[in-house]
């Protein structure tokens, strides 16, 4: 049996195709995977750490260097946890929203992030609606072209490989003009019981072919740039950094 997620408009610029019924099939869901590690075993349980913070400062404000460039400057954390990486990219003046598979993180941000007076000119997805909403990223809740960029950092390597095609779609439906992601090629340091929660491990330059095999995006990846004494940097060797520009 499949859960049927939503009705998803296949996009691309310029074309409309045929409505197609995105379906994620039970046994690639982890929808109650993540929702019990965040209800019951205390799942990035502090409200102040991200993976987001260098990917921020160095890739996601240092493509928009002012209010003025790249239209209202509009973003998505996919995978956005408790929201503090929204709360950062608020703070420089994006126009930011976030979503999580997990109810209870989606909850915790919720609760936990005050969205500030916002000085960007332009349309702001979160206006007249919820900043953070639930869902998969392959199955966005959010309609066509809704964002200039989507930031997503530590959370594609949870993605099981079977459905990395839809999420590439689905970036690439809401998403108009780049992608910012941190992604493990690692395994798991820490275990949650017998859950393994890193199910697609691959190097950066897989990542980069499985994105630019859509002819959508031209994409480059590197490993994390870091403070010298720095969390990130005790791993950069264990995270690529894909960054794509859309060409079509």
């Amino acid at each position: 049996m499949q859960r049927k997620i939503r009705d998803v408009l296949l996009w691309t610029v310029g074309s409309m195709f045929a409505v197609a019924l995105a379906t994620i099939p039970d046994d690639l869901d982890r929808t109650d995977v993540y929702e019990k590690l965040y209800s019951t075993q205390k799942y990035h349980s502090s409200l102040t750490i991200t993976h987001a913070t260098e990917i921020i400062r160095r890739r996601v404000a240092g493509q928009y260097p002012n209010a003025t460039v790249r239209r209202s400057k509009r973003v998505l954390d996919v995978g956005c946890s408790h929201g503090f990486g929204v709360s950062m990219l608020w703070s420089k003046g994006f126009h930011a929203s976030g979503m999580d598979l997990s109810t209870t993180a989606v909850n915790l941000a919720i609760r936990n992030r005050k969205k500030p007076e916002q000085t960007v000119a332009g349309d702001d997805p979160c206006d007249g609606h919820a900043c953070f909403k639930q869902g998969s990223a392959a199955a966005i809740p959010w309609p066509n072209a809704s964002f200039d960029a989507i930031m997503t950092t530590d959370v594609l390597e949870h993605v099981p490989e079977p459905l990395l095609p839809t999420v590439v779609a689905e970036f690439t439906r809401v998403a108009v003009e780049a992608l910012f992601m941190a992604i493990s090629v690692v395994a798991e340091r820490v275990k949650f019981g017998n859950a393994t929660l890193h199910e697609t491990v691959r190097k950066g330059s897989w990542w980069k072919a499985a994105f630019e095999a859509s002819n959508h995006w031209r994409c480059r990846h590197s490993y994390p740039e870091c403070p010298a004494v720095s969390h990130c940097a005790r791993h950069a060797a264990e995270i690529a950094w894909v960054q794509c520009e859309r060409v079509t």
